[in-house]
């Protein structure tokens, strides 16, 4: 396992993104409609949409969007076939050391209910109220600055 992640940048790149993206977080939940390949928030200025390949095949996508220092992980999805390997904690920390990199000291996300022990093990803490979507505000900081 040796897993990159990077912004998306040919047309097949674009297309896989969109693809896992569309596929776990809307498909899979029984949403069919809805989904925008080209949500502007996607290119909105400290918006960075990443891909995740192991060996040029691509297995996950998130959106880390910066704003000072606190960044926030978005849409967060690893496609079914590699859940249970490892790739969504390898994901996660990727997606930390790229914002730490940019300036970030907390990383925050809205995790899915069913996902909240992952980031609890990857060490995220709750930091407020479930929110009326079922979104569980939680965050971690990356680093000691700030």
């Amino acid at each position: 396992m040796d897993p990159e992640l990077y912004p998306p940048v040919s047309p097949a790149e674009w297309d896989a993104f969109h693809t896992i993206r569309e596929g776990v977080l809307w498909r899979e939940r029984g949403l069919a409609d809805g989904y925008d390949c080209r949500h502007p928030d996607d290119a909105a200025a400290g918006n960075h949409p990443l891909l995740l390949t192991d060996a040029g095949r691509p297995i996950g996508v998130v959106r880390v969007d910066i704003d000072g220092s606190v960044a926030y992980l978005r849409r967060v999805a690893v496609i079914a076939e590699v859940r249970g390997m490892g790739y969504g904690s390898a994901m996660l920390a990727l997606a930390e050391q790229f914002a730490a990199a940019r300036g970030a000291v907390i990383v925050r996300s809205n995790v899915d209910a069913g996902a909240v022990g992952f980031y609890r093990r990857a060490g995220y803490v709750e930091r407020g109220p479930t929110l009326a979507d079922g979104g569980v505000p939680m965050e971690k900081r990356v680093s000691g600055e700030g």
